[in-house]
């Protein structure tokens, strides 16, 4: 049995963005993500670490605030989950499982100080595969987000 169901996500990352020509760039870090979520009478949070990689384009790169889009593939390893129904006042544990997915972004970028930029985004990520999941309840198929971030530099950025 499958459901659909709205959650919210707490996510941090760390990534390292590699500058491909002076328009577009390769994003790439280590992510970690919970979901929390309810559905009837079932709440649920799932632990996921993340392997995201991204490929960027930036439209107006040399201004101070620019628009971007970008696309790419995410590993999601599922490490936890926890249920528990409310009703009967009873918790399990949910299935670990591999998902291997697509993302698209699109976003606006802006300089805070020479060190530091703000981000605001939507993405879209959508599983092509996943592995390890005996109840197909427990997959994580698909979702929209909004993001905000703040990038940090070492050394004054070009």
């Amino acid at each position: 049995k499958e459901f659909s169901s709205n959650v919210y996500s707490v996510a941090g990352i760390i990534a390292k963005e590699f500058q491909i020509g002076k328009k577009s760039s390769l994003v790439s870090g280590f992510k970690v993500e919970s979901l929390y979520g309810n559905y009837n009478d079932y709440t649920f949070k799932s632990n996921f670490i993340e392997l995201p990689i991204l490929f960027r384009y930036y439209f107006m790169p040399e201004n101070n605030s620019t628009i971007f889009m970008g696309f790419g593939v995410e590993n999601k390893f599922k490490i936890k989950e926890k249920f528990k129904n409310i009703v009967l006042e009873t918790e399990y544990k949910g299935e670990n499982g591999y998902h291997l997915g697509g993302i698209i972004e699109i976003g606006y970028k802006s300089k805070v100080t020479d060190t530091m930029d703000f981000l605001l985004g939507f993405n879209y990520s959508g599983d092509f595969a996943n592995i390890g999941y005996e109840n197909s309840a427990y997959k994580m198929l698909n979702g929209v987000s909004l993001s905000f971030g703040i990038e940090v530099y070492g050394q004054k950025k070009n």
